[in-house]
Parts: C-alpha cells; structure tokens; sequence
C-alpha cells in the first residue's frame, strides 16, 4: 500500500472516530497501526478505539474508504469488495463487540453496514442485502447515529 492510500485511510479513520466519538459523547481515536496493533485484544478491536478504557465501547469498528465501487452493485450481487471488507471486520470483531463497517469513497457519504437482528431494524432509510447467507443493514453513517446510537 502507498503512502498516499495509507494517509487516505488514516485521514478517514480519525474523521470517523470524531463524528462517532461527538454522537457517544467519548473521545474516541484512531487505533495505532490501523487496527493491525488491535488484533486479539478485545478493548482495542477494529480502526477506532475509546480514550478512556472505563467507558466500555460496544463497537468493533472498521473503516475503508476506497474507490472502485458503486452502492447499486449491492442490490445486484456483484459486491464482492463489500464481502471481503465485512469479512475482515466479522473475523476481527470479538463476540463481545458489535461489528461496525463505516465505508465511503470520495465526494460520497459515509455509510454503515450493521448486522441485522429484531432490535438492530432499521426506522430510517436503509438498504438490506445478504453477505454469506447473513442479513445486513446498510444506511448513512449521519442516520445510523441519529436514529440508533443516540435513541438510547
């Protein structure tokens, strides 16, 4: 990976660990190395980690801010770039986080792809799709925080 493609990343990993950070009310931070420090640790799983470790931060999280791909392709089952990424979050993500992928690519919104389950059904626009026989949602990252994180 190039430099410029591993500033991008970095760019976007600090961007969203300060929008999800604001909505929480935390001060939450990119994970040193991108993640790849966090491997095995459950307190500093995923791109994004919580300042202060007496807050316990339910959310595995996962950035990917790349070109390449189109939104409609998950409509038409030729998303084989969303795949690999959740992929890679599901076998990051320990079984006591929530498994998070915030995505974008440039001049577009933040996205967010959530498991799906009784409680976790959207009330705000989003798209439902299947990765390896496993519902997903997916929707903006500005609806997921305002109608999920901050309902509780």
């Amino acid at each position: 990976m190039g430099r410029k493609s591993r500033n991008k990343g970095a760019s976007f990993e600090n961007k969203i660990a300060r929008i999800i950070g604001s909505a929480l009310g935390i001060t939450l931070r990119r994970t040193p190395l991108s993640g790849g420090w966090a491997t095995g640790n459950a307190n500093v799983a995923g791109d994004i980690v919580c300042v202060d470790d007496t807050i316990d931060f339910p959310y595995c999280v996962e950035c990917k801010k790349q070109e390449g791909w189109k939104l409609e392709s998950l409509l038409l089952y030729d998303h084989a770039w969303f795949d690999a990424w959740w992929e890679q979050l599901i076998t990051e993500c320990p079984n006591t986080k929530i498994p998070v992928l915030v995505f974008s690519r440039n001049y577009q919104p933040e996205f967010v792809a959530i498991k799906a389950n009784a409680e976790s059904m959207p009330t705000y626009p989003a798209l439902l799709t299947t990765v390896n026989g496993e519902l997903v949602i997916i929707s903006t990252l500005t609806f997921w925080l305002e109608f999920s994180i901050k309902k509780g």
